[in-house]
């Protein structure tokens, strides 16, 4: 439209050039028969028409120039009516979704006007009439390209804030914690980076991974979580029991100093790593279970031990379960074989998986002190338990962090 407006504009402009060149004055000042006339034609003064024709056609330029502005300036006006009418419809439609986080009218306007910034009002109007585009946007899943998920999510989240604390009731859902108000709210701060993240996922999947965040962010966030309230720690201490039944057998009567031994374990730091996993992709029983398996290897550590009185009283054949130092959430299984190698010492071989690693052991004080080089560094001390179970922990050399190994004679 505006186009077309703007010809007829230029079209106008051109016929009144026309019409100033066909002055019927022209040929009576042309008339040579009379000389004053005659002599006034070759007068400086024919620069003075020249210049008046060229005025009027300054004006008629500038007479374009501001029609044709008055046109953008409606053009402007009419998208500005028309993003304004969506950006409320989809506010209406946000206000009364039963289904979606609370949002009070204010926070409703702020989604409106985040959607049709973002996205465009022409992606908008791609959705259908302002009513149908609304219901749309808030159930029918639209489609939302990769590019623009991530300023989408972000402005959403921040126009609701109620959005972050998915994570943090989920989280609270899923596990049976009880948190107050106070401590959801805080979580949900130290979740809204996460929430981004998801919300960008889902907007560009309609059945996206839950909790698709990198490690790194999930530990970020566990640590906050743990700092926001000592539930979600107490909870997870929880299942420590767990763990050690499943380590000594739900027969098993266990005495209160193993107990303490293991539940002094479970401190804060350890439950960064276990939230980590679960926030990461695992899911709630995924972390539950990394810490129960953590607990029925770690709690061998605190069963009582006798010394260990000859090398060839160890050697032999084990099953081993072990986690990675800083790394309780990634536990590992495989085999070792102690073999006694004729100079006081025994040769130790790893396999885990598809990788062997070799080192050697010596006694020192009743315990087996392990080295090993290949293909990584490291040294470890097992102790020999009452059932004949060795448990022990080992390091890579230059970290103070370590791991735990427990090796079942077979």
């Amino acid at each position: 439209m505006r186009r077309l407006l703007v010809l007829v504009v230029v079209a106008v402009a051109a016929a009144a050039c026309g019409e100033s060149g066909d002055d019927p004055g022209t040929g009576q000042l042309a008339d040579e028969s009379d000389g004053g006339v005659g002599a006034e034609i070759d007068d400086p003064g024919q620069g003075s028409t020249s210049d008046t024709e060229e005025a009027d056609g300054t004006e008629v330029e500038e007479d374009a120039a501001t029609d044709a502005e008055e046109v953008a300036a409606t053009d402007a006006n009419g998208s500005a009516a028309e993003a304004e009418e969506y950006a409320a419809a989809i506010a209406s439609a946000v206000l009364n979704d039963d289904g979606g986080p609370d949002a009070n009218e204010a926070e409703a306007r702020c989604v409106g006007d985040a959607v049709v910034e973002q996205m465009g009002l022409e992606w908008v109007k791609g959705l259908g009439d302002p009513v149908e585009a609304g219901a749309v946007f808030v159930d029918g899943n639209p489609e939302v390209e990769t590019a623009r998920a991530g300023g989408l999510a972000e402005a959403l989240v921040v126009c609701v804030p109620a959005i972050s604390t998915v994570v943090a009731t989920s989280l609270s859902d899923a596990s049976g914690i009880e948190l107050t108000d106070a401590e959801i709210d805080c979580m949900a701060k130290a979740a809204q980076g996460v929430t981004v993240t998801m919300l960008a996922d889902a907007l560009v999947d309609e059945s996206p991974s839950p909790f698709v965040v990198g490690i790194g962010e999930a530990e970020d966030v566990a640590r906050k979580f743990v700092a926001c309230t000592p539930a979600v720690a107490e909870f997870y201490r929880s299942a420590v029991l767990e763990g050690i039944d499943l380590a000594q057998g739900e027969e098993a009567e266990v005495d209160e100093p193993f107990v303490d031994c293991v539940l002094a374990m479970v401190n804060d730091e350890l439950m960064v790593p276990i939230i980590a996993t679960t926030i990461s992709g695992l899911g709630g029983v995924g972390g539950l279970v990394a810490l129960i398996q953590w607990v029925a290897v770690e709690s061998q550590t605190c069963a009582a031990t006798r010394a260990i009185t000859a090398l060839d009283e160890v050697a032999g054949s084990y099953i081993l379960q072990g986690t990675n130092p800083g790394r309780p959430n990634l536990g590992y299984s495989g085999e070792v074989q102690l073999v006694l190698a004729g100079d006081g010492t025994l040769d130790v071989t790893w396999v885990i998986g598809d990788s062997e690693f070799t080192g050697s052991a010596t006694l020192r004080e009743g315990a087996l002190d392990t080295t090993f080089s290949a293909p990584v560094q490291g040294t470890g001390l097992w102790r020999l338990t009452e059932e004949g179970t060795l448990v022990g922990r080992w390091g890579e050399t230059g970290s103070d962090e370590t791991g735990t190994e427990v090796w079942v004679p077979t």
